[in-house]
């Protein structure tokens, strides 16, 4: 089972700057530019799913159903209020 929020704050704490969910692979973060596995397990598709209906927007979602992948960006801040990317 993915815990998507400990995903989301272990990449902003460590600084990463990209985290990939791939159906079969663990949660990954591109952290200086080096791929890194993070968290236990394998996603499944069931994952991946809750991830993207959760972070996309509709229009991102419609894509995803479609072509059965989407890129998309989400921006959050730190503690202090700063955003980050």
């Amino acid at each position: 089972m993915l815990h998507l929020e400990s995903v989301i704050f272990g990449a902003l704490e460590s600084g990463a700057s990209d985290i990939h969910l791939t159906v079969g692979l663990p949660a990954t973060i591109r952290l200086h530019g080096v791929l890194t596995p993070v968290g236990e397990g394998t996603l499944t598709a069931q994952d991946t799913l809750a991830a993207v209906q959760e972070l996309a927007t509709a229009q991102q979602i419609e894509t995803f159903n479609k072509v059965g992948e989407a890129d998309f960006a989400v921006t959050s801040s730190t503690p202090s209020g700063k955003p980050t990317t």
